[in-house]
């Protein structure tokens, strides 16, 4: 039986975008880490929750009920919903998200797994999501590009990333972004209007006066700062 972190690295190396491929052997820091099950994927399976085969009118239809009586956040709250995957979220994130990646905090691995991405989470909603916490993640699999989609606040997860000397690019998805002198930030218009939260809400109950309260943003390291 592999290593854990020789196993996270074979999940790492096997992440894929169009298409699935062998994951073969992966160059990850110093040395070279060989992938035990050559064939391995992370694309293989299906999907963890099959809430992410809804449309966003779908969801605005799930919000507009659960507005007229016990609230969308307190609906979020008891089906334990931070962000409705949604098809046309997960087609924008996808266009915008740099390959090989990896998200961190991943919980059920729902958005990580439509995006054909590997999951990491220190407690796993799903057995397609890595045991490892974000430190972990980080000097275990050495990822240049890296997403959260609400991760826990006040966990340091986000300026852990940001201070990784292996990350180049970070797509931050939550409330409030984080910025670091080295970093440059670019907002995701692609992919905001997709983004429906428990934070949300509307004012008069229909879809069309939707307020949003979370944001998607690509942080881009400084090429010309060292780490």
């Amino acid at each position: 039986m592999p290593s854990p972190s020789t196993a996270s690295a074979s999940a790492y190396s096997a992440t894929c975008g169009a298409g699935c491929q062998p994951a073969g052997r992966l160059l990850i820091g110093p040395g070279r880490v060989t992938n035990p099950v050559a064939q391995a994927s992370t694309c293989a399976g299906p999907p963890v929750d099959n809430r992410s085969h809804r449309t966003l009118a779908d969801w605005y239809g799930h919000m507009e009920q659960a507005e007229t009586g016990e609230g969308w956040g307190s609906w979020c709250e008891r089906h334990g919903l931070y962000v409705a995957v949604c098809q046309e979220m997960i087609s924008a994130v996808s266009a915008r998200l740099p390959r090989p990646a990896v998200e961190i905090a991943a919980g059920s691995g729902e958005l990580a797994q439509a995006l054909g991405i590997v999951a990491t989470d220190p407690e796993p909603g799903s057995n397609t999501v890595l045991r490892m916490d974000a430190r972990q993640t980080l000097q275990t699999l050495g990822p240049e590009n890296v997403l959260t989609c609400f991760a826990p606040i006040d966990a340091g997860i986000e300026q852990a990333i940001l201070s990784a000397p292996s990350v180049r690019r970070y797509l931050y998805i939550g409330p409030t972004p984080p910025s670091r002198s080295n970093w440059t930030a670019e907002t995701l218009p692609d992919v905001e209007p997709f983004l429906l939260t428990r934070l949300d809400y509307l004012t008069d109950f229909t879809r069309r006066t939707h307020q949003r309260r979370a944001y998607a943003v690509l942080l881009k390291r400084d090429p010309h700062v060292a780490p």
